[in-house]
């Protein structure tokens, strides 16, 4: 279906409320004049007018053209900024319906490749596929060295806040105007250049529970010189925000939701196959070790050891099964289960800390009028800690050849057995030998007796650009610039050594001293190894954990060096106007050099901090965009434009690729705008998914109906990629009637497709289609002795994505009592979002329809998502009201919810749907004259708790990604002009 057909039939579903709709809702998607004065910038424009000041445009466009875009476009300025408190541009990206926040703030607190950085990420495409400038340049990426799916963003942290004048928000495709990675769209951060006064800003804020604790001081200053031929501005911002440490601190998060299967279900009694149940515990290890399985002795004394859990080092019960935790076998332990007294105790972080400093300058100076110079220079780093779960030995015996599994086998001649187990594991006669004896068992255990895990990752940025902007005259003007930055990207984690703590729980009695000692000391007197006990909760001595425990880091250094040359004027002039072309030349050269610890290499912690790797790649491209404008001022045609753009880029990698955009505007009269675009874009593949070496887990992986635990999962790089590529098409209209003054109204269609999507196929799919006979997959998987230990979990041009929708938009402002009310509304209906995955021989390939899904799953796109604010001001006064929605949905739309085709329902409607959502925020100022500024917010005032969504792996009981998770939260400061 062609991307025409399919905005057809979004706006045929939706014809009968849009027209209502567009009065009240709203994603700012045209644009209004943006001019040197403040102003409400955020009530979207098109385009502003740069014949009346040149120095500013709107990034909907590289040409300067009185003419409005094609492309909708946001403007968001310092009011809006101001008005919410924000300590960064993250903040008030992330409360658009346009943008998703999945990989930052609350959705960020168990990542722990990225805790405490934001990315910018519209229509929920994921932040590589969103474009983010400085000035019109790119800034330097930063790159973890483990992945979370989106190896290559712009940190907004390193943004410094009181330097933005404004945000240009395109959102659209811009690959040919800007370059690769602008699928979803642009942000572009333009900052100010000329200041004369210093500004200073000072706040603080808590949540009504005592914790998440921020503060904020930043200024900006300048001044001018030579004449006013000179300019310097020079800006820097310090915040720390203390994070949440447990979602346990949250009462609705304290019960542990999950879904478990009804074995008693079938289609005849109506019971669903899945139930929602809270209370959930660990139905397969203990704080003190539970006893999953044992080898030698007698079938009765291993039936005798097999279920008992240790209370302490020297006494036992029988670990009490759940339900939903049948004994199917004595070795089968579920999961999770409801009941039996074993609560789950991690206390992992829901929102991490961060703390982040930036300092920025810049400096220009005016040569002559046909000829000025610039500087600009930047330093941030953003500081990110968070607190992890505490290691869990649920999955298979640690193997040290193959590196799989992390549970420990306790041998009989283990001296810290209690006594009272003896008569079921007798201690060998004689002394220990460096074999261990035949009889044994394997303890699966939660370790809540070490330090709580951490990890801390540290992102610091420099840059520095020079540049020039020249005149030719006759309109004609030019600007060329050189930008180098650097990103160093560094994270630290407490971390498990496997074989050392593997060998430190192997226990004897020494032959020599009668005392434990570890069984590689018999034969290696000068290991170092320390003997260690697991019976029991709190039996580890400080020294045996020092043993084990080690410190995993992992620093990848990005460098980022780009030139442009640009140019622009109006060759001629058709009967309806001048024509505007934009043209440039552009050269950029990326590298990094990932460096992990040298334990990490070996593959014997837990996790994998990140690969060791290093690489680079050229691009240089050229474009070339103009504006024609086909009429002016007739009947039915006030004004007509057409509008293209094309791009070649030639990367070093893997050669040319071509974008283009061509969009129109019609005014039928003026102030009615019908606008169009079709485009072509791309997103090249990042050097960490071209060059990643392997990052391991460890996971359970089902090949050809047998379950293989603890098989390592290696994600890995691929050299082989290409671009992907994404077509998008966009149909709009905004409507400012003369007869309303101050309203605005928009409504814009996004149809997007994006095709050869850079994914890994995952473990549980690799192993399915080799099964299924597609003997490409069957190479990535390793066997030893005939069982499955691990799966290469490649990158590969896979996947496509499909999202269709539209935006809304109506601003509307009006004196009121001596005073002035703005009203604003913001949304965006997403009717699709749709995953498509290739099937196997003769399979239809997989479809994952996301639109109205509201899981934890990054991909988790409400079918609404509104934003609505009013501001009242009346100097000294102003107060600003607003309301964030998110509307109802499912937590998975493959679950049905009735029997069919004579198998029971997957869930039942009630467990299965998430109610809307609304959140009220306010905040105010009060001037005192005209350098003091007072400013307070109030962050959901109603205290309204986030719905439970269940994760079948995290504690975290809802998706913060899409709502509030911290609760009535307080913030003041003051702001001061000099």
């Amino acid at each position: 279906m062609s991307e025409i057909t399919g905005i057809r039939r979004t706006v045929a579903k939706f014809a009968a409320t849009s027209c209502l709709a567009a009065l009240c809702l709203a994603q700012p998607a045209f644009a209004q004049s943006v001019d040197a004065t403040p102003q409400d910038e955020s009530a979207a424009t098109d385009e502003q007018d740069p014949v009346a000041n040149d120095e500013i445009r709107v990034t909907g466009s590289r040409t300067r053209s009185g003419f409005t875009a094609a492309t909708p476009t946001l403007v968001l300025g310092t009011e809006e900024m101001e008005q919410r408190g924000v300590t960064n541009v993250y903040s008030l990206l992330s409360e658009l319906p346009a943008f998703s926040s999945r990989l930052s703030g609350a959705a960020n607190g168990v990542r722990t490749q990225t805790p405490g950085q934001t990315f910018a990420d519209l229509r929920g495409l994921g932040s590589p596929r969103t474009l983010v400038l400085i000035d019109g340049r790119r800034f330097v990426p930063s790159v973890p060295a483990s992945s979370v799916g989106n190896p290559y963003q712009v940190d907004l942290n390193l943004i410094p806040t009181l330097m933005i004048e404004r945000a240009d928000i395109v959102t659209g495709g811009a690959s040919a105007q800007w370059g690769s990675d602008a699928v979803a769209g642009v942000v572009n951060l333009i900052l100010k250049k000329q200041i004369d006064g210093i500004q200073m800003e000072a706040q603080a804020g808590i949540s009504e529970r005592g914790d998440a604790a921020e503060y904020r001081i930043g200024a900006v200053g300048g001044f001018s010189f030579a004449g006013d031929r000179g300019h310097v501005v020079l800006s820097g911002d310090y915040s720390n925000n203390d994070g949440i440490g447990t979602y346990r601190s949250r009462d609705w998060a304290d019960d542990y939701y999950q879904f478990f299967t009804d074995p008693t279900a079938t289609a005849a009694n109506g019971r669903p196959r899945m139930v929602l149940r809270s209370g959930t515990e660990p139905g397969n290890y203990t704080s003190g070790g539970l006893i999953v399985n044992a080898t030698g002795g007698t079938t009765a004394q291993r039936a005798g050891l097999i279920g008992l859990q240790f209370t302490s080092p020297t006494t036992t019960k029988t670990f009490v099964r759940g339900e939903f935790n049948p004994a199917t076998t004595s070795t089968t332990f579920a999961a999770n289960q409801i009941g039996g007294g074993n609560p789950d105790l991690s206390s992992n972080s829901m929102i991490a800390s961060t703390r982040r400093k930036v300092f920025y300058g810049h400096a220009d100076f005016e040569i002559s009028p046909a000829l000025k110079i610039f500087v600009d220079a930047s330093w941030g780093q953003s500081h990110g800690e968070s607190i992890n779960q505490p290691i869990r030995d649920r999955v298979s015996v640690y193997s040290p050849t193959t590196l799989s599994g992390s549970q420990v086998r306790i041998y009989a001649d283990n001296p810290y057995i209690p006594a009272a187990l003896r008569t079921l594991i007798p201690a060998p006669v004689g002394p220990s030998t460096a074999t261990p004896p035949a009889q044994s068992f394997v303890l699966a255990r939660v370790n809540y007796d070490t330090p709580l895990p951490y990890t801390i990752v540290r992102s610091t940025a420099a840059t520095g650009t020079i540049g020039f902007n020249g005149d030719f005259g006759g309109g004609w003007t030019w600007d060329a610039s050189y930008t180098h930055g650097e990103n160093e990207y560094y994270r630290r984690s407490s971390a498990r050594n496997r074989t050392l703590y593997a060998m430190a729980a192997d226990v004897v009695t020494s032959p020599v001293t009668g005392q434990p000692t570890c069984r590689s000391t018999l034969t290696n007197p000068n290991n170092g190894c320390v003997p260690l006990n697991l019976f029991g909760n709190g039996s580890q001595s400080a020294a045996a954990i020092a043993y084990y425990s080690g410190e995993a880091t992992a620093k990848l250094d990005y460098i980022q060096d780009a030139a442009q040359l640009n140019i622009q004027g109006s060759p001629f002039s058709t009967w309806a106007g001048p024509v505007a072309i934009a043209a440039g030349v552009e050269y950029r050269h990326e590298s990094l050099n990932s460096v992990v610890d040298a334990v990490s290499l070996t593959g014997v912690y837990d996790s994998s901090v990140g690969g060791q790797f290093a690489g680079s790649f050229s691009v240089r491209e050229g474009y070339f965009e103009a504006t024609v404008p086909l009429a002016a001022n007739l009947p039915f045609a006030h004004a007509l434009t057409l509008n293209g753009a094309i791009r070649y880029a030639d990367y070093t990698r893997f050669g040319g690729v071509t974008t283009w955009k061509a969009g129109a505007t019609w005014e039928p009269v003026q102030g009615l705008l019908v606008r169009g675009t079709h485009s072509l874009d791309i997103r090249a593949p990042s050097l960490y998914e071209l060059l990643v070496p392997a990052t391991v887990s460890l996971n359970n992986v089902v090949y050809n109906g047998v379950t293989y635990p603890g098989v390592r999962v290696a994600n890995v790089g691929n050299t082989a990629l290409q671009p992907e590529r994404s077509k998008t098409t966009t149909i709009g209209i905004s409507y400012s009637p003369d007869f309303v003054r101050g309203l605005r109204l928009s409504v814009d269609l996004f149809d997007i497709r994006v095709s050869d999507v850079i994914a890994n196929v995952g473990q549980a799919e690799i192993a399915r289609l080799c099964g299924l006979g597609v003997t490409s997959y069957c190479s990535l998987l390793q066997f030893s002795g005939g069982a499955l230990i691990g799966v290469t979990n490649q990158f590969l041009n896979l996947s496509s994505f499909e999202t269709r929708g539209m935006d809304l938009a109506a601003s509307y402002s009006l004196p009121l009592g001596g005073g002035e009310l703005n009203l604003r509304a913001n949304a965006t209906y997403v009717d699709k979002f749709t995953i498509i995955v290739p099937g196997g021989p003769g399979e239809a390939p997989s479809v994952n329809e996301q639109a109205g899904q509201l899981d934890q799953s990054e991909g988790a796109v409400p079918h609404w998502k509104a934003n609505f604010s009013a501001t009242y001001a009346q100097k000294p006064f102003s107060v600003t009201g607003q309301v964030r929605f998110v509307s109802a949905g499912v937590i998975d739309n493959a679950y049905t919810e009735v029997p069919t085709n004579g198998q029971p329902a997957d869930v039942s409607h009630a467990d299965n749907a998430i109610g809307s959502y609304a959140l009220f925020n306010l905040s105010g100022t009060i001037d005192a004259g005209d350098r003091f500024q007072f400013f307070w917010v109030v962050n959901n005032v109603f205290d309204r708790d986030p719905p439970i969504i269940p994760s079948t792996t995290l504690l975290t009981q809802t998706n913060g990604t899409n709502y509030d998770v911290v609760g009535r939260f307080y913030k003041a400061g003051v702001r001061l002009r000099f």
